[in-house]
């Protein structure tokens, strides 16, 4: 539904990516699922969801475990040498679309 609402999208001055990722794949607990995502991203931009976070936060409910997991696989230095070895441009929604 998305690639179709890409006149509406630019019309309301909104940014969108080219993909998604995060539903099912990549597993972000599991640095082996991730390293197959990244080795196999389209050509174009993808967003990848995901909620990487801290145990323990307050009250907050969604601090856990499995958010100061996807945290610690996102900062890993495998990752990060990774990312810079395939030429992985990471962005942000400022700049897409211009």
């Amino acid at each position: 539904m998305a690639r179709g609402a890409a006149s509406i999208f630019a019309e309301a001055g909104l940014s969108w990516t080219t993909h998604f990722a995060g539903m099912v794949f990549p597993d972000l607990q599991e640095k082996g699922s991730f390293f197959a995502f990244l080795a196999s991203l389209p050509e174009g931009v993808t967003e990848l969801m995901c909620h990487p976070g801290y145990v323990g936060c307050g009250e907050n409910p969604y601090s856990n475990e499995c958010r100061q997991r996807e945290l610690d696989l996102l900062c890993h230095d495998d990752v990060i040498q990774f990312v810079e070895d395939n030429d992985i441009k990471l962005t942000s929604f400022g700049v897409l679309n211009k």
